[in-house]
């Protein structure tokens, strides 16, 4: 396979205790995740408000998150992070003020939510409208580019065709040419990776989900900042980097401007979904 990467030894087992680890955490707190529905899907209600918070921030910081930031960054400087930072106020608010009447509600999800709220012989119609927006189409949407990102991270490393080459020989022949999953090799990624996922969190219930998201979080921050440190080391510190972009972007560039004072169109439209969205949360908070 062109482009693969080989991972010593070591690597291999960091990576297989990983997983072994994530299964583990699945089968210990099965007994706990599987007492009633409301610890399976809600852990009893009763988690460190920090723990679900993490969970968040870790379900956000997936694979494609890396990719995404980057690329954001290289075209519009750092003043684009404000793609994801003019939410910080909404979700300010839903931490201080949306999320404790949404517990009052007692509901297990935004679908019953919206049973709860509203009423007459159009609340079904919008309940199944709801949940086939975000259940589906948005869950869609999002799934296809965190396990795009996914694959273009890890299947370097993994060399199915040298390694079972006459299964994925076969397999491969039978594989749709052009997919959007990417070759045969990818989908076996995609199909390994995800059976993973499936069963510890089947198994554990969201308490397995929130604390393998504790350690993949931990994991992803700690990565994050020796990999900045790498590279900052790499293009020389800051005297490198303001050469650098000087260099190639002149002196008059915005790149380094963490506020988009000079061009901020774009920005306007973000704050005005924030804003919108934001309302949207406010109303639906009185039940």
């Amino acid at each position: 396979m062109e482009g693969t990467i080989g991972l010593s030894a070591i690597d291999w087992c960091i990576v297989g205790a990983y997983l072994v680890g994530s299964l583990a955490v699945g089968v210990l707190v099965t007994g706990k995740a599987t007492a009633n529905r409301e610890s399976y899907f809600l852990a009893g209600r009763n988690l460190p408000w920090w723990w679900a918070g993490a969970s968040i921030a870790a379900t956000t910081f997936a694979a494609d998150t890396p990719l995404a930031v980057t690329g954001i960054v290289a075209s519009r400087g750092l003043s684009g992070n404000w793609m994801w930072l003019s939410w910080l106020g909404v979700h300010a608010i839903v931490v201080v003020y949306f999320a404790r009447r949404w517990n009052r509600a007692a509901t297990y999800t935004d679908a019953e939510l919206v049973a709860l709220r509203y009423s007459g012989r159009l609340v079904e119609p919008l309940r199944l409208a709801r949940a086939g927006l975000y259940g589906v189409v948005y869950n869609c949407i999002i799934l296809g580019w965190v396990l795009r990102a996914m694959v273009k991270i890890v299947s370097p490393f993994f060399r199915w065709e040298a390694w079972f080459p006459s299964a994925m020989g076969t397999f491969a022949s039978h594989w749709p040419s052009g997919s959007t999953l990417g070759t045969a090799s990818d989908a076996v990624t995609i199909m390994a990776l995800l059976a993973v996922v499936a069963i510890y969190s089947s198994m554990g219930g969201i308490r397995g989900v929130i604390l393998t998201d504790l350690v993949q979080l931990a994991l992803a921050l700690a990565g994050s900042v020796w990999f900045a440190w790498l590279a900052w080391a790499k293009v020389g510190g800051r005297r490198g980097l303001v050469d650098g972009l000087q260099n190639q972007f002149g002196t008059n560039h915005a790149k380094l401007d963490l506020f988009p004072w000079r061009d901020a169109g774009w920005l306007d439209a973000l704050g005005m979904g924030a804003f919108a969205f934001g309302v949207y949360l406010l109303v639906q908070s009185y039940t």
